[in-house]
């Protein structure tokens, strides 16, 4: 049996496949099934138009902000993109604010960022550093000033804190400000996991 070439698979994915995908997950978007069989479909694709998955994957969370499976597939789209130069992460972090601003309690963001967050301080050795950006700022510290719009009184999304705690070594003179706030909102939701948080910021600052 012959396979096909590299172009016959990306044309057949294009033509075929995704729409294919695509009508499964307008009537069940977690789908773990379809998801999983799209992610295999990646293996075999070697030049994939990953500028069209992110469009894609835009045209769906549009609709939905809130589903996991979006998000997954979001940053296997990005983590491309901004390796080859493609895209800037000054323009992702953009797109992530407008969607806080919309869902700013979304977990599924959170976790989003937290990946990006892995991402960038483990994996990111590839990422093309010709390419001219807006800010002067590393990504790490863009992310950081992400995350504190939202982790900063008046405006204080729990689900953040704990990026913000991780992001706390780039900004040492904050820290005491964070603890004081840490402290403050486990006085006044002692149920919550805030005290983990003061936890994991004395051991980040020894």
């Amino acid at each position: 049996m012959q396979l096909l070439s590299e172009e016959d698979r990306k044309r057949y994915y294009e033509s075929q496949e995704r729409p294919f995908i695509c009508d499964i997950l307008s009537t069940d978007n977690k789908n773990y099934h379809v998801w999983n069989y799209k992610m295999s479909l990646l293996n075999l694709l070697d030049r994939l138009d990953w500028k069209e998955e992110l469009r894609w994957v835009e045209q769906l969370l549009e609709n939905d902000l809130l589903n996991n499976s979006y998000w997954a597939y979001r940053i296997i789209c990005v983590k491309k993109l901004l390796t080859s130069g493609a895209i800037t992460y000054e323009d992702e972090f953009s797109f992530v604010d407008s969607a806080l601003l919309k869902t700013p309690a979304n977990q599924a963001i959170w976790d989003y960022l937290k990946g990006l967050y892995d991402w960038l301080t483990t994996d990111c050795t590839n990422m093309d550093t010709n390419q001219e950006h807006r800010s002067s700022n590393t990504p790490l510290e863009e992310l950081y000033n992400l995350v504190s719009r939202y982790t900063t009184p008046p405006v204080v999304v729990p689900a953040g804190l704990y990026l913000r705690v991780l992001l706390s070594s780039l900004h040492p003179g904050a820290i005491d400000e964070l603890k004081q706030l840490l402290n403050e909102l486990s006085a006044s939701q002692p149920a919550t996991h805030f005290w983990t948080l003061i936890a994991k910021l004395c051991t980040r600052i020894g």
